[in-house]
């Protein structure tokens, strides 16, 4: 993650059209800025994603602005296994050099976005030798926003690598799941806001990302569980009550039984 003016000052050739092997998300902050895709002027509002996929013709313009940012990063960093490296590479954000989407940033108010996310995605490469966890929560930062991208252009992606319908229910899904898991820990309650049943969610979720709903929410429940246990002072009774435990034993016996280690005995391996 690169402010805009420290990428063009590093790195003056950006200016010049050129295609770069990457993923980019270019984050506009409190300001409209102009950019270039395929020779084509793109105005991108303020608080605005703009997603640049791989090998994608473009070019930033020489202009001061203190407030925007770009995020690259690679499948090395994203794909943790087989089947996220599949969804990164199929994933309708980037497939199609001859298109671009923007999103607004409905993540979070401007200055938390900034305070809050950045400081996980300055190197997260780097972060991943000295802390696994804080590479995870890196990459889930990542995900939200490819999920916040997804979910605002889902009505002009026309060509996703499996059926869109599945693709919109897990995706949906799973942004729900990431917002509400603290409150709503049955599949059941998704699955009725989506207007499917059980197994259909569990047919979308396993072709898309190749895990059950429970799975999923397990997944993220385990995730949030130990970010707040390696990234705050809050007690492991505090953390229960966060994540909507009704006791701390209950609490840690999930956690043990899908890491195989108590929630103190978790967080002493980083203090």
């Amino acid at each position: 993650m690169l402010s805009l003016d420290t990428l063009i000052a590093k790195y003056p050739e950006v200016v010049q059209p050129q295609r770069w092997p990457c993923y980019s998300i270019f984050w506009t902050g409190k300001q409209v800025y102009n950019h270039v895709i395929n020779n084509t002027l793109i105005t991108i509002p303020e608080n605005h994603f703009l997603f640049i996929g791989p090998n994608q013709l473009h070019h930033f313009i020489d202009k001061k602005n203190k407030h925007a940012y770009l995020l690259i990063f690679n499948s090395i960093f994203y794909s943790r296994t087989e089947i996220e490296n599949h969804q990164l590479e199929n994933n309708p954000l980037f497939v199609n050099n001859d298109r671009y989407y923007i999103a607004e940033n409905f993540i979070d108010k401007i200055s938390v976005f900034k305070n809050a996310y950045f400081r996980y995605l300055q190197d997260p490469e780097e972060l991943s030798l000295v802390n696994p966890v804080k590479r995870n929560i890196a990459h889930n930062i990542v995900e939200r926003i490819l999920l916040n991208g997804l979910e605002k252009n889902d009505t002009a992606i026309q060509e996703p690598i499996h059926a869109i319908s599945e693709f919109k229910i897990a995706t949906h899904f799973k942004k729900m799941a990431l917002e509400k898991i603290n409150d709503e820990k049955n599949v059941g309650y998704y699955a009725d806001r989506l207007n499917i049943t059980k197994r259909s969610l569990d047919k979308a979720t396993e072709k898309v990302f190749g895990k059950t709903a429970k799975s999923l929410l397990i997944d993220i429940l385990i995730e949030k569980s130990k970010t707040l246990l390696v990234n705050t002072d809050l007690s492991v009774k505090e953390i229960c009550i966060e994540l909507g435990f009704s006791q701390e034993t209950n609490f840690s016996s999930f956690f043990k039984n899908y890491t195989q280690e108590s929630p103190s005995d978790f967080r002493a391996k980083y203090f």
